[in-house]
């Protein structure tokens, strides 16, 4: 079952990545270090928004 399980994640993120909302791969294995990654993750990316908008 988990070969299908990873087969069907590839193909999730094969047809739903797009350069306007890509996937994020975080490790889930510690939660508090996985909250963590997400929110560097969403702050990266409102900073790169924030400093398109003001060039």
């Amino acid at each position: 079952k988990w070969d299908l399980y990873e087969e069907a994640v590839e193909e999730m993120f094969k047809r739903t990545h797009a350069p306007k909302s890509p996937w994020t791969i975080i490790e889930g294995n510690c939660k508090r270090h996985a909250r963590i990654k997400a929110l560097d993750v969403v702050i990266d990316a409102i900073e790169k928004k924030i400093a398109g908008k003001t060039e």
